[in-house]
């Protein structure tokens, strides 16, 4: 998604991919945001050749609490940790 930036001295292609707009999964920008939204962000790399910017939304968004982990998970984890006891006994 491209981004207009407040302030700069002319026009510059700033991105922000849709991994850094948001900490959960979406699949467009405009699942999240409209044309014309003013976000705040965190400009992650300065491309001078080219005249780019990329930044990221989520950087400046407080991180989401852990999710709770599905019973398959857990399982999952339960039998890998008894490979490895059983690896390093062996």
């Amino acid at each position: 998604m491209f981004v207009a930036l407040d302030g700069a001295p002319g026009p510059v292609a700033a991105l922000v991919r849709i991994p850094q707009i948001s900490w959960e999964r979406i699949d467009h920008p405009g699942d999240v945001l409209a044309v014309g939204d003013r976000v705040r962000a965190l400009v992650l790399h300065v491309d001078l050749e080219r005249e780019q910017v990329s930044l990221s939304i989520r950087a400046l968004l407080p991180e989401p609490p852990p999710r709770e982990k599905t019973e398959s998970e857990v399982l999952l984890e339960m039998r890998v940790e008894a490979l490895r006891r059983k690896l390093r006994e062996s």
